[in-house]
Formats: C-alpha cells, sequence, structure tokens
C-alpha cells in the first residue's frame, strides 16, 4: 500500500519501496543517510521495515536497478531476496509502460552485490 514514504510491502518481511526516476538516482541516493528514518518511523513500529529504493524505468538491459537497507543489519546490503520481490511488487502495480509497450511483469532487478 502507499504510505508517505513508499510502497509499504510485505514479502516474508517488511518493506518500504520507494521509487526514484533512474539508475542514476538510486546510485547517488545517501541510503545511510536517509533510509533510518524511515526504518525506524512510527508508522512501522514496532517491527521497523526494510527501505528499498528502486528506479521507476529498467536500463538498457531490461534491469531495474535497486538498493536495500536491511534492519537489523542497520546499513545498506548488497542482496536483499524479499527486497527483490517486494520491487517486483510495486513495479508490477505502478509501472505503465516506461514507453515500452503494455506493462509486463519486470524480468529482474538488480542490487548492488554480484550476480
Amino acid at each position: 500500500s502507499a504510505t508517505e514514504h513508499g510502497f509499504y510491502v510485505f514479502s516474508g518481511t517488511h518493506h518500504v519501496v520507494r521509487l526514484l526516476a533512474d539508475a542514476a538516482a538510486v546510485a547517488s541516493i545517501d541510503l545511510l543517510a536517509e533510509a533510518p528514518a524511515i526504518r525506524h518511523h512510527k508508522d512501522f513500529s514496532p517491527h521497523g521495515v526494510n527501505v528499498n529504493v528502486l528506479s521507476r524505468c529498467p536500463d538498457n538491459q531490461g534491469c531495474f536497478a535497486m538498493r536495500t537497507f536491511e534492519k537489523g543489519v542497520e546499513t545498506e546490503t548488497l542482496s536483499c531476496g524479499s527486497g527483490a520481490v517486494a520491487a517486483a511488487m510495486v513495479l508490477r502495480m505502478t509501472t505503465p509502460s516506461c514507453g515500452m509497450g503494455p506493462p509486463e511483469p519486470p524480468s529482474a532487478t538488480r542490487s548492488w552485490g554480484p550476480p
């Protein structure tokens, strides 16, 4: 569901997914500075949330850039399976087409970790 912080998704654990313009915006956001306020916000008490930032449109290879600040770890993690599921759910709900025709389920998300 949409919140003022982003989209709240439960995909095995609690996530907030924030859509950003593109992969460059995902790469440049100061996740360590911005995510803790969302992760600990009273709206998500008592569990807290993982915070994902996600590109709104795919790159030229069809991948959506994603980064995750993970609760419990309390920092950015290089790969998050439940975050990838949450991202795919948000993309399916919100991505009209990015100029590529009718919406289709995203084929891939690209996290910062190894493939």
